[in-house]
């Protein structure tokens, strides 16, 4: 945990430095990558160990973002299916007025 906490701080310097100094963003950019990087493994590992401890805390997380990934993956397919049917002229996309401006080509 001490070396993961070292890491954590390395590449929150990289990250400020980086913006600081202005060294053409890279820097900057890898910091802010290897920070996702080791974030995800950090919680993935943390993750993994609670469930493996018998937490349900954890588990009732994990079900409810799995539950909200599922749904957003049905809306997402029915939303294509429909634009699908747009595309082969079977459906047509409703107009859409905001303050009296069309956003849809009659």
């Amino acid at each position: 945990m001490h070396w993961i906490k070292i890491v954590y701080v390395f590449e929150l310097f990289l990250v400020l430095v980086g913006g600081l100094l202005g060294f053409n963003n890279t820097v900057m950019r890898f910091g802010i990558l290897s920070l996702l990087v080791t974030l995800s493994i950090d919680l993935a590992v943390r993750m993994v160990g609670s469930y493996i401890g018998g937490s349900t805390r954890v588990a009732i997380v994990l079900r409810g973002f799995a539950k909200f990934v599922a749904v957003l993956i049905i809306l997402a397919v029915l939303v294509l299916v429909y634009l699908g049917f747009v595309q082969l002229g079977i459906a047509q996309l409703p107009e859409l007025k905001i303050l009296g401006i069309s956003f849809l080509p009659k």
